[in-house]
């Protein structure tokens, strides 16, 4: 009898301190600790909540140290894959992209961790290991590099990083073989600029009449213009000779100094 008591009471109270609970959380009736409701009601009461900074240390100082199986890492990516991601079909506002680049700016990676997510992508870790590039991906990437040249501060340090001991060459001379090849296309290359200035002489001197009538006329069609451009020409050579003597052009031009 003590013992059906003594579980009586303690059902009681907990039904007090159950109560109690849904009182202090404004919980509707019918939702107690530990079910379903109560954690979707627990968060709905936190949207907007935001933990202080000391909550946020002790957080982090408990979890330090902590790492997550492999299974439990599969489990978690594959429970925000897809539709699953909170983050699926809404790509981030403009707003968004640049607080989040706001707060990375000045942040670097330490060498330890550099050399980690080098040795995490090296060789068949990669994900493009043993996948040549297409050629269209080739032009792709070819035409989005073209027409941005690197600045003086970047040619610097890509110089810097190729020297010494750093250049992947550096210490391995040349074989024979190497040096014939280099040597072959040099020659070639001369030789394909040697052809093209035969080829240019030849054609010049075949069609030397209709090239000078061709010039002629373009020359005559567009003499206005030509006219402007020697005399602007002109008048950027002699500028520093009329600044020397304390003329402007418009003065010199008053004086009637014919310059066509």
């Amino acid at each position: 009898m003590d013992y059906i008591d003594k579980a009586t009471k303690w059902s009681v109270k907990e039904n007090e301190a159950r109560s109690q609970m849904g009182e202090l959380l404004e919980m509707p009736s019918g939702i107690y600790p530990g079910s379903q409701d109560r954690l979707n009601v627990l968060a709905q009461s936190r949207i907007g909540t935001h933990l202080s900074d000391i909550t946020k240390q002790k957080i982090s100082q408990s979890l330090t140290g902590r790492h997550l199986s492999k299974e439990t890492k599969k489990k978690l990516s594959l429970a925000k894959k897809g539709p699953k991601n909170h983050n699926y079909g809404s790509p981030l506002s403009e707003e968004h992209r640049n607080n989040i680049s706001l707060s990375l700016t000045g942040r670097h990676h330490t060498e330890e961790t550099r050399k980690k997510m080098s040795e995490s992508q090296k060789g068949p870790k990669n994900h493009n290991y043993g996948k040549p590039l297409l050629k269209e991906t080739k032009k792709k990437i070819s035409l989005a590099k073209k027409g941005t040249p690197c600045s003086e501060e970047t040619r610097k340090k890509l110089s810097l990083a190729c020297r010494g001991p750093n250049n992947p060459n550096y210490g391995k001379p040349l074989s024979e073989e190497t040096k014939k090849k280099v040597s072959a296309s040099v020659q070639r290359a001369w030789d394909r600029k040697k052809r093209q200035q035969l080829c240019r002489k030849e054609y010049y001197q075949k069609n030397r009449k209709k090239l000078l009538a061709y010039q002629k006329k373009i020359h005559d069609d567009n003499r206005e213009e030509y006219n402007n451009y020697y005399r602007k020409r002109k008048l950027d050579r002699i500028d520093v000779i009329f600044e020397m003597f304390g003329y402007s052009v418009e003065e010199f031009d008053r004086m009637g100094v014919a310059l066509n």
